[in-house]
């Protein structure tokens, strides 16, 4: 699954950008702060960016879950 899910740029400033054109089945997506806090969520549906402008400076866990498994990835808000 890491593979194919690309997330860019790292560290980003304002807009995530989430490339799973190459992962099949339902996907959410939950952003979540070092505090444990969901910060973003979205289910079932196509995803290709995150407006992170709003959020605090610091470090973001990405997790993402498809039909094939999970995938976790720490991007950095700068």
């Amino acid at each position: 699954l890491d593979a194919n899910i690309q997330l860019y740029p790292n560290p980003v400033a304002d807009r995530l950008q989430v490339d799973m054109s190459n992962v099949d089945g339902t996907k959410s997506l939950t952003l979540i702060d070092m505090l444990g806090r969901v910060v973003y969520k979205i289910e079932n549906a196509s995803i290709e960016s995150i407006d992170m402008s709003d959020l605090s400076k610091g470090m973001y866990i990405v997790h993402i879950k498809s039909d094939f498994g999970t995938y976790n990835k720490t991007v950095i808000k700068q």
